[in-house]
C-alpha cells in the first residue's frame, strides 16, 4: 500500500457525500474530547443517517434533542430538530419530516440564524413540492 492512499472500497456516491462519515466522526470525537456531548450525539446520528442506519441515527437523534430540550441551547436544538428532519426525509417518511423541521424553522427565527433558517426553509420547500 501506498502511504496517505485512501484504501476505502470505492462507491458510486457523489465524492463528497462518499467522505461525510468520516467528516462527521471526526467532529464528533473532537466534540466528546472538548465535553460537547450533545453535538457529538446529533454527529454520530448524522453518520448512521448517511450510513442508512435508521435506528442508530434515530437514537442518537432523539438523545441528542432530550439533551437540548434539558439544557435550554436553543440553536443546537435546532439543528438536532433539522438532523432529524433530514432523516425522516431520506427514510422516506416525508409527513414525519415536517414537524422537527418547522419547529428548527421557528427555532432560527428567533435566534436570528439567517443562514440556518435558510437552509430549513429550502428543505421545506423540497418536501412540500415533493
Amino acid at each position: 500500500r501506498g502511504r496517505g492512499l485512501n484504501t476505502k472500497k470505492v462507491s458510486k456516491k457523489p465524492r463528497a457525500l462518499h467522505y461525510l462519515p468520516d467528516i462527521y466522526l471526526n467532529r464528533s470525537e473532537a466534540l466528546i474530547g472538548k465535553g460537547e456531548l450533545v453535538e457529538a450525539l446529533r454527529f454520530y446520528g448524522c453518520i448512521y443517517r448517511v450510513e442508512q442506519r435508521w435506528e442508530e441515527a434515530r437514537k442518537c437523534l432523539e438523545k441528542s434533542l432530550d439533551l437540548n430540550r434539558q439544557y435550554g441551547q436553543t440553536v443546537s436544538l435546532g439543528e438536532a430538530l433539522y438532523s432529524m428532519g433530514e432523516l425522516e426525509w431520506d427514510r422516506g417518511q416525508s409527513e414525519a419530516a415536517l414537524d422537527p423541521l418547522r419547529e428548527a424553522e421557528r427555532i432560527f427565527g428567533d435566534a436570528g440564524a439567517v443562514p440556518d433558517l435558510e437552509r430549513v426553509r429550502e428543505k421545506l420547500a423540497i418536501i412540500l413540492a415533493a
